[in-house]
């Protein structure tokens, strides 16, 4: 699961480091406002090849042929049962797990935000080279996701208690991250600072394919609304970290 889990999330990096240097070169070709005129058209243009080519179930598609179908097997049973709700919110695993997500989306979306804005008015960076350096953030981000899901189904093999698999990965990977924004923090030239946190991005997402292998082996059959639970906890964070940092003098 860690490095279909690292496939999955690695495109959403890939996008977001393609997107801030096409940005910087569509404002200074179009300006600002078409921007949103030219990613919105593609995602008119994915959601209808999506919405024609996408399965519920890969069986029900008309390019699968029974070979495939076979092999495929019969779908699921539909789960039953009511959720339970007071055992989530009362389990510890499920809040520690929130804190793992809340403090990699506090450092991730800070970088994301807050950097480029850095560069440009405090270092007096162009648009252009600003959008290169948080590319190259960008880039360590789906590095990052695609070790460490090969790291995560190493250690789930490896490790001979499976309650250490995803601690062995995650928390290396956290330590490593808070170094490389420290060294960064020190460092002058933006060529360095750019550097350490493309490393410390790299770092962080080392924990995903780790992260969601702990989530899927507590929560099952109710994966979805317990990383539903999660990832709005993180999601809260990382918009507070923005207010409170922006707020910082």
């Amino acid at each position: 699961r860690g490095r279909a889990r690292g496939l999955v999330h690695t495109p959403a990096l890939v996008g977001g480091m393609v997107a801030p240097l096409v940005t910087a070169y569509l404002i200074e070709l179009l300006g600002w406002r078409w921007v949103f005129a030219v990613f919105g058209s593609l995602g008119v243009v994915w959601a209808l090849l999506f919405g024609r080519w996408f399965r519920d179930r890969p069986a029900d598609h008309p390019a699968v042929n029974a070979a495939e179908r076979e092999l495929i097997g019969p779908p699921p049973a539909a789960h039953a049962g009511r959720l339970p709700v007071r055992p989530i919110l009362m389990s510890r695993n499920v809040w520690l797990l929130s804190g793992v997500l809340a403090s990699g989306s506090c450092c991730v979306y800070l970088m994301f935000a807050w950097y480029p804005t850095y560069l440009e008015r405090v270092r007096g960076v162009s648009n252009v080279e600003s959008g290169w350096w948080n590319s190259l953030i960008m880039f360590g981000g789906a590095a990052g996701c695609l070790a460490g899901g090969w790291f995560a189904d190493l250690a789930w093999r490896r490790v001979p208690n499976p309650r250490w698999a995803f601690p062995v990965v995650g928390g290396p990977a956290f330590a490593l991250a808070a170094g490389a924004m420290a060294v960064g923090t020190l460092a002058d030239a933006v060529e360095w600072k750019s550097a350490f946190l493309a490393l410390a991005c790299f770092a962080i997402h080392c924990h995903a394919g780790s992260w969601w292998g702990a989530n899927s082996a507590m929560s099952a059959p109710h994966t979805a609304a317990v990383f539903g639970v999660i990832n709005s906890l993180g999601v809260l964070s990382a918009a507070a970290a923005q207010v409170a940092f922006g707020a910082v003098p």
